[in-house]
């Protein structure tokens, strides 16, 4: 069983991962809490770290159990075949999830800027300099904006 990323309908993520735990999916959503004001109050909330995205750990061929839950619009693939999450990368991310003081959502990335990709496909054998065409949420590691500020360990 390898861990898989399912894109979701907007904000249906909280939604997909109580019907998977329902259908004893083992599912991963990670959340972190944000004070929200409105005109007449504040309150926590518990929101999404990546919109739209829900993780589950599944074999395959098992796949379609989630695929048919209400919310859930496609397994992410590239090339065609569903791409796999490592285990370490979901566990450091249950980690970070844990300690939520030592996490910090930051946006400074626009649609349309432009990037500089030095680690993992397809920078692995050369720099790339890719514009950006959609992005929802933080910093991202090893790439650079048109300012020369670089995402987490840069």
């Amino acid at each position: 069983m390898n861990w898989y990323a399912l894109y979701t309908r907007p904000r249906h993520e909280k939604k997909v991962f109580e019907q998977l735990t329902e259908k004893g999916v083992e599912s991963f959503l990670p959340v972190v809490e944000r004070m929200r004001q409105w005109k007449d109050r504040k309150k926590k909330v518990q929101i999404p770290l990546f919109n739209s995205y829900v993780f589950v750990k599944i074999d395959l061929k098992d796949r379609y159990t989630s695929l048919q839950t209400y919310g859930v619009v496609r397994l992410i693939s590239f090339g065609g075949k569903p791409a796999a999450i490592p285990d370490w990368q979901i566990e450091q991310l249950q980690r970070v999830i844990e300690h939520p003081d030592t996490l910090e959502l930051e946006n400074y990335l626009r649609e349309g800027d432009w990037v500089e990709v030095v680690d993992g496909p397809p920078g692995d054998q050369h720099r790339w300099h890719l514009p950006v065409r959609l992005l929802r949420g933080g910093p991202y590691p090893g790439r650079k904006n048109r300012s020369g500020q670089g995402g987490v360990g840069n």
